[in-house]
């Protein structure tokens, strides 16, 4: 997957005579809050829709999954507007920055692991650089943020890898 060039959310939105200001296209936090939400919504639809003989593992931990990406996207969300810029957070703004897109249905319980592990791979090659960007700007708070997401989805990566063994 190819990525924008990084650029963090400072002077990212134009405020003239809305509260709610103009999100330009290249907001990278607000594209990976964007990302977040299609992922919290797809592994809900993982949650409601994981059949066969893992089902009675994967349930719950698709459950687990995205109630942690729903604490998640609420601190990304919080984070964005502490920088004075509005989170996206309509369905068709998630849909027009997101990266991820959202997969189709129905797969077997083994695809829904393999293409959650894809996309968090992506997702945390994206934080990673999102991280380096923060803190060459001297933005601590978005920097240590942005680690603790990265940390958690690292943990997600590795369950789901020793799931696929």
């Amino acid at each position: 997957m190819t990525t924008r060039s990084t650029t963090l959310l400072k002077d990212q939105v134009s405020t003239s005579n809305n509260e709610l200001g103009t999100i330009r296209p290249f907001d990278e936090l607000n594209t990976l809050l964007a990302d977040m939400q299609v992922m919290r919504q797809y592994l809900l639809n993982f949650h409601w829709n994981v059949t066969g003989d893992q089902f009675l593992e994967l349930h719950p931990f698709f459950e687990s999954q995205y109630e942690s990406m729903n604490m998640q996207v609420d601190d990304l969300a919080e984070r964005i507007k502490l920088l004075k810029v509005w989170p996206i957070g309509t369905m068709a703004l998630i849909l027009k920055h997101a990266r991820i897109v959202e997969p189709g249905m129905p797969l077997e319980a083994r695809e829904m692991l393999r293409r959650y592990l894809l996309d968090l791979r992506s997702m945390n090659e994206h934080i990673g650089l999102l991280i380096n960007s923060a803190a060459k700007q001297n933005d601590h708070g978005t920097a240590d943020l942005l680690t603790e997401i990265l940390r958690n989805q690292e943990k997600s990566t590795w369950k789901i890898e020793m799931l696929l063994q």
